[in-house]
């Protein structure tokens, strides 16, 4: 009320100000520190204790409640009674000259917080327990955690809701913050209660389709987006021959198409900085959109591709499959459809018996497909990207560009390919890679790369191959190219300061969030997103009027797919019964409908029996939906019953591949 008042009418702020009584939130806290000429500091202390025992200068990143005035005394001790390590949770305890007698003719009362303290040696001395949970910082302040009166037991672990509130109002977008443990006894879940900046559609209405992890993605095209998660997040083709991400990575997705890899980059890293670059419009609005969602402000958009020079292109756009678009000089429609129907036939060949049926109707099914759209898209240097944003090092390059990749690594020069740690691209050569893919092979070798290349099964016989490339001397590469730009100062271009696209305040964009600073059992397993939260009288959370679990699931109904197939069926009558409900969509994490490590050894012993043969608890946790440990669980029946496709698959691949050979040798023939 004192800024308001000052700012409304300019009258000037006294030069100290001293706030007591209330806890400051860190809104109130950025406000308070950031004022020139005015030294702002919290006060703490209960009345039981002369009202102030703890002081702080208000500045930093988050609030705390400072250090013990002259003659208090602050512990923080742990439930056994003991001193908790600096950085643990304890609740506190505060002795010294200000603590009070007790309770005026309450006895029992000034019993139970009035105690004696056990490390004075002064006669009589006593503690007084406030049922502050608080933390000592590294700083030696304290911080406020919550109250000791919240603290709940769950799944064997003691929990301090307001330590799990204080978290939450610390990600983007979240304005307050409360959470509740619901459900019967033995089967509780912890419920977070958001309000902030939700919107009804964080994807802003562009069209979106639910990803096989239970995930909703903004999309052009159903099958060529479960076909980017196969290859990307089942497949993993990106991250094989040494290729990964380290903390705080930065990442370069040029040919993003709607950030699918963006997506796993994050998955993967993250604390990564992704710079995508699509110059697509409506592609680009679908990558702007997932970057939003699932970005969490790591990820800047770029609506221009890269390429050997700076200039305008004519590109041919395909809407009904984005992935295959690009620069019109190289663009090849019959070639593309021979991918896809090779493909099929790889896939018909290792016993799919729906690639048969879409072979047999592949004429009607890729009509139209490939009708053509122009579009004229702008292009850049990758270098000169990397000098404007200070970008000193990049730890990967990713390529997918529809036969233009070479173009890409020609906008590197020599000093910018120095500041380059790793590449993986998808590069475009005949069948067995003797012409394009060489060539990169030994010109990436020449950079200092080690240098690998595979084709897909499924991809043999066309002219798609993976390429990546490592750096040998890694560490010592980025520590001299961080080096070098420490030492050039800002002359060298400082890395402009970061700015992702914006963020909306989503569910999977919490548990991100959280996933990096709170351990699992701490984590919510439900989220609700509320215009407010409901108060009492005096303005504090109303606890009792948080929605039930039964309202809660009556909003997660909205988007519930049954389970498909008797496979799909018996994984989810384990679960329902697990979890006591009434059903369970397929899409969705065990995690978040509530399980958790001990209970998912037990649905491993329960569905063990049903499904039999190499069935491991790993496999829960790698395909956590129904949807995808029914997909995992049906290929290892299929393979374990049928190791005669899997011979005549290869025989098949092998005898493709001679008859290839012998063509060519027969035109060399002909030609000669």
């Amino acid at each position: 009320m004192v800024l308001d008042e000052a700012e409304a009418t300019g009258v000037e702020l006294p030069r100290v100000l001293l706030s007591g009584g209330e806890a400051i939130d860190e809104a109130l806290w950025a406000r308070l520190g950031g004022l020139t000429d005015v030294a702002a500091y919290n006060l703490y202390g209960p009345t039981e204790c002369t009202v102030d025992s703890s002081v702080g200068r208000v500045g930093g990143e988050r609030p705390t409640i400072g250090r013990a005035v002259r003659h208090a005394q602050l512990l923080v001790l742990n439930e056994r009674g003991g001193l908790a390590p600096a950085g643990a949770a304890g609740e506190l305890y505060i002795g010294g000259a200000g603590v009070a007698r007790g309770y005026l003719n309450r006895p029992g009362l000034t019993a139970g917080r009035f105690i004696p303290d056990p490390f004075s040696s002064e006669p009589g001395a006593r503690l007084y327990r406030t049922g502050d949970v608080v933390r000592y910082l590294p700083t030696g302040e304290l911080e406020y955690v919550g109250r000791a009166d919240r603290q709940v037991k769950l799944r064997g672990y003691r929990v301090e809701l307001g330590e799990v509130e204080a978290a939450l109002r610390r990600q983007p977008g979240v304005r307050d913050a409360a959470c509740a443990l619901r459900g019967e006894a033995g089967r509780e879940r912890l419920v977070a209660y958001l309000a902030g900046a939700a919107v009804a559609d964080p994807f802003g209405g562009v069209a979106t389709h639910r990803l096989p992890d239970g995930r909703r993605v903004a999309h052009r095209n159903r099958n060529e987006t479960d076909y980017l998660f196969e290859e990307l997040f089942t497949k993993r083709a990106y991250f094989r021959h040494g290729v990964g991400l380290a903390e705080g990575a930065v990442v370069f997705d040029v040919g993003a198409n709607i950030g699918m890899f963006t997506v796993l980059a994050l998955d993967e890293c993250p604390t990564a900085r992704v710079y995508a670059f699509e110059p697509l419009t409506e592609v680009a609005e679908c990558l702007r959109a997932n970057a939003r969602v699932y970005g969490r402000g790591r990820v800047r958009v770029y609506g221009h591709g890269l390429s050997d020079g700076e200039r305008e292109e004519e590109f041919s756009y395909y809407p009904r499959y984005t992935m295959m678009s690009g620069q019109r000089r190289y663009a090849d429609a019959e070639g593309e459809v021979s991918v896809i129907t090779r493909y099929l036939e790889n896939e018909r060949a290792g016993g799919s018996r729906e690639a048969g049926e879409l072979l047999a109707n592949s004429h009607a099914l890729l009509e139209g497909r490939f009708e053509e759209r122009r579009e004229r898209c702008r292009l850049r240097r990758l270098s000169e990207v990397m000098r404007e944003e200070g970008v000193a090092w990049v730890d990967l390059l990713k390529v997918d560009v529809q036969r233009a990749e070479s173009d890409v690594l020609r906008g590197l020069d020599a000093e910018s390919w120095a500041r380059v740690g790793q590449v993986v691209m998808e590069v475009h050569d005949d069948a067995a890679g003797g012409g394009r893919v060489r060539e990169l092979k030994e010109e990436l070798g020449g950079l200092g790369f080690a240098v690998e290349a595979e084709q897909d099964e499924l991809l043999e016989g066309t002219d798609r191959w993976n390429l990546y490339a490592v750096r040998r001397d890694y560490a010592g590469a980025k520590a001299a190219a961080l080096a070098g730009r420490a030492a050039a100062g800002d002359e060298s271009g400082q890395a402009r300061e970061w700015r992702g696209e914006e963020e909306v305040l989503t569910e999977w964009g919490l548990r991100a969030g959280l996933a990096q600073v709170l351990p699992e059992y701490m984590r919510p397993s439900d989220y609700v997103l509320l215009d407010s939260l409901p108060l009492t009288r005096n303005g504090k959370v109303d606890y009792k009027a948080l929605p039930g679990l039964e309202e809660i699931r009556a909003r997660n109904a909205r988007e519930y797919v049954a389970p498909r197939g008797e496979l799909e069926q018996v994984i989810a009558d384990v679960w329902r019964r697990l979890l006591r409900a009434e059903k369970v969509c397929v899409h969705e994490n065990f995690f978040d409908a509530g399980g958790h490590s001990l209970l998912m050894a037990q649905f491993y012993h329960a569905l063990k029996p049903s499904v039999g043969g190499d069935f491991t608890l790993l496999d829960l946790f790698k395909h956590p939906t129904i949807s995808l440990l029914a997909k995992h669980l049906s290929e290892g029946r299929a393979e374990r019953k049928e190791p005669e496709k899997i011979r005549d698959r290869v025989n098949k691949r092998e005898e493709a591949l001679r008859r290839q050979r012998q063509l060519k040798t027969e035109r060399k023939v002909v030609n000669g």
